[in-house]
């Protein structure tokens, strides 16, 4: 996950691909798989390979439903319609805008809202995101909290 923090995105693939494969070779699946499934599809995205995000978001949503972690698969479906966003906003803003009507958590709603800001550029989703985000990382001091808090910000 460093090199993809660090926008290594091709050494980030490749250090994904092998623990994919290692992890397929023992048979092992867990919620890590999703999660690495999920960050390969947003390298994918900003390389411009929406065929390939869409492949690793389908098979990130299908572990999750088959090891029933419903917070994963809302994560793949939330990441689902970011990447459909390049060729739709305004569909992709509107199923975004559903899914906050759900009952999710605090840091499914702060995700949502950073997403519909840089989908839509509405301030309000802006704000919404800081508030919620800074009450998070008041309570937790997490890299990706303060790393969206930075984003935000500028």
């Amino acid at each position: 996950m460093i090199h993809f923090e660090m926008n290594e995105f091709d050494v980030s693939v490749l250090c994904i691909n092998k623990a994919l494969k290692l992890l397929s070779e023992i048979s092992f699946k867990d919620k890590n798989i999703i999660e690495w499934l999920l960050v390969k599809a947003r390298i994918f995205l900003r390389k411009g390979n929406i065929k390939e995000a869409n492949k690793c978001i389908k098979k990130a949503q299908e572990l999750g439903n088959e090891l029933n972690k419903p917070d994963y698969v809302l994560k793949a479906i939330v990441q689902k319609h970011v990447v459909h966003s390049v060729t739709d906003k305004k569909a992709s803003a509107k199923a975004l805008r559903q899914i906050l009507k759900k009952e999710i958590s605090e840091e499914q709603t702060a995700g949502i809202y950073y997403e519909l800001y840089f989908i839509e550029r509405k301030e309000a989703d802006r704000i919404s995101a800081l508030h919620i985000y800074s009450t998070l990382y008041k309570a937790a001091h997490l890299f990706q909290y303060k790393k969206r808090l930075d984003q935000l910000a500028r």
